[in-house]
C-alpha cells in the first residue's frame, strides 16, 4: 500500500499540472485504487484461467468498440462535405480528436495480437 503514495509523490513530481490538481480528489483517487487492489485480488483468485481470459477478452473488445465507434463519429463529423449541418464544431471537440484518434489507432494494430493471447 505504500507504494501508491511513493507512486503518487514520484509522478505527481513530474506531471505540470500536478499544481492544479485538488488534494481531496487526489486523496480520493489514491483511496479508490487501494479498495480496487484489495478487491480485485479476491476476485482474480477465485477465476479460473479460461474465465479470466474471457473476461479479459470482453472487456478489451467493449473498450475498443467504443472508441472504434467513438473515432468513426468523429472522423464523420469532421467530413462537413458529407454533413453540413456539421459546419459549426464545438472548438472543444479538436482538442480531444488527436488523442482518441491515436488511441484508436492503436487498439487496431495491437487488438488482434491481444485477443490471440
Amino acid at each position: 500500500m505504500a507504494s501508491h503514495f511513493v507512486k503518487l509523490i514520484y509522478f505527481g513530481g513530474i506531471i505540470d499540472q500536478a499544481a492544479t490538481l485538488d488534494p481531496a480528489l487526489a486523496a480520493v483517487a489514491v483511496a479508490a485504487s487501494m479498495i480496487g487492489t484489495t478487491l480485485a485480488r479476491r476476485i482474480l483468485e477465485a477465476m479460473t484461467e479460461l474465465q479470466f481470459r474471457t473476461w479479459a477478452r470482453r472487456l478489451i473488445n467493449t473498450v475498443a468498440s467504443y472508441y472504434i465507434i467513438y473515432g468513426s463519429w468523429l472522423l464523420l463529423a469532421r467530413s462537413s462535405w458529407l454533413f453540413p449541418c456539421f459546419e459549426r464544431r464545438n472548438p472543444m471537440a479538436d482538442a480531444a480528436d488527436p488523442l482518441v484518434l491515436d488511441f484508436v489507432e492503436w487498439i487496431a494494430r495491437e487488438a488482434p495480437a491481444l485477443l490471440r493471447g
